[in-house]
């Protein structure tokens, strides 16, 4: 049964609404961040050898599309208020970290969108502090509902997810090494009108130290996309680097081709994650992919994109970001389209005190298709506060 949207007090009272509401969201932003500035230590208890963290956040945002499409014309200003509580130990052989969150997000003038987004996640690790250890271990695995802007149907959805991911790494000489990984998905949309999706791998990576801090790694990974029609299988191998590439240059890159059973001819596929310190006060970064992906439409979906970001420190207290992409979307079998989209965005931070922040922010997309419908463009403004206790 869907929960009832929790309406603001002055949702349905008439223009005012719209400024009271603001100056009710922002009387507890600076409230929160009095009580950050105040806090101590960043943790309100001790448990065991670990501790807990409490984060709150609100933010304001302006948007000019929220049903991502070119048929609604329609703006609105969303409140969104978050909570989590964050356990941490990272002390001795093995790391955990463990959370449990919920967001609020209240729309002014369509109040039945208003939605609560809750989430688990976990992460733990090992072994640390170890250094006679052949073997290290990581594993993930999170679940959250949420309501978002889907770009494949061109509207809002709702959907429960969950996901794990794992990866073993084995030492088998000084220079090289095997790594084994995992990971799983699935989705399931509210509306019928979507399709749910399940999607897994396995992978298997040999990894050789080219120089002390930076690794030439092949990795081969198969994966299967369940519908309920049909499935995706896709094999994959990649080439690739990961580590310091230089004094300043550090991340990881690869490259390759992945087959699917659905298609006779093999994709470009790439990962790349790469950031250089340009000096103390500035770093570039720049990410990219190109790979299969799940579709709410049961087709063959192909994801591609490239990412530029670069960041400023003004003073210890204040940053500057600046970031644009690029990217397309493919959609073949059932039916063919492709999506093409740029976007840019502008930040400001300011750090108060020990544990709070304040942020604004602009973000700009401009999206053409070969689907009238899904050809628009999209303007975001927000401002956000918050604090860790």
């Amino acid at each position: 049964m869907q929960d009832k949207p929790l309406e603001c007090a002055y949702a349905s009272s008439g223009n005012s609404s719209y400024y009271r509401c603001l100056q009710d969201w922002a009387r507890m932003t600076v409230c929160c961040l009095f009580l950050g500035m105040s806090a101590g230590e960043g943790a309100i208890a001790e448990l065991g050898p670990g501790f807990v963290t409490l984060d709150l956040t609100g933010s304001g945002r302006w948007d000019s599309n929220p049903f991502v499409n070119s048929q609604q014309d329609f703006e609105d200003f969303i409140i969104t208020s978050s909570g989590r509580v964050t356990y941490q130990q990272n002390k001795g052989i093995i790391h955990l970290n463990a959370n449990a969150g919920v967001s609020f997000n209240q729309y002014i003038e369509r109040d039945d969108l208003s939605h609560w987004d809750p989430s688990l996640s976990m992460s733990v690790s090992g072994p640390h502090k170890d250094a006679s250890s052949t073997m290290d271990f990581e594993f993930a695995a999170g679940w959250q509902t949420g309501t978002s802007a889907n770009y494949e149907v061109s509207n809002r959805t709702r959907s429960e997810s969950v996901n794990m991911n794992g990866s073993v790494g084995l030492q088998v000489s000084d220079k090289s090494g095997l790594g084994l990984g995992m990971t799983y998905g699935d989705t399931d949309y509210e509306s019928e009108s979507y399709a749910a999706s399940t999607d897994y791998s396995g992978s298997l990576s040999y990894n050789l130290a080219i120089s002390p801090k930076l690794n030439f790694q092949t990795t081969g990974r198969y994966r299967v996309i369940e519908y309920d029609i049909a499935d995706l299988e896709s094999t994959t191998g990649s080439v690739g680097v990961v580590g310091s590439i230089s004094p300043k240059l550090t991340g990881s890159a690869a490259i390759g081709l992945s087959k699917a059973n659905t298609t006779s001819k093999a994709i470009l596929f790439y990962q790349l994650d790469l950031s250089w310190a340009v000096d103390e006060k500035r770093a570039l970064s720049i990410t990219g992919s190109r790979d299969y992906s799940p579709s709410a439409y049961q087709t063959d979906s192909i994801r591609s994109s490239i990412g530029l970001a670069l960041s400023q420190r003004l003073t210890e207290s204040i940053s500057f970001s600046v970031n644009s992409s690029m990217g397309s979307n493919e959609w073949q079998g059932l039916f063919d389209r492709t999506d093409e989209y740029i976007q840019a965005g502008i930040n400001l931070a300011l750090k108060i005190g020990k544990h709070s922040r304040a942020g604004l922010g602009l973000d700009w997309m401009d999206r053409s298709s070969d689907s009238g419908f899904a050809d628009y463009d999209r303007i975001q403004i927000s401002v956000s506060g918050g604090t860790r206790f």
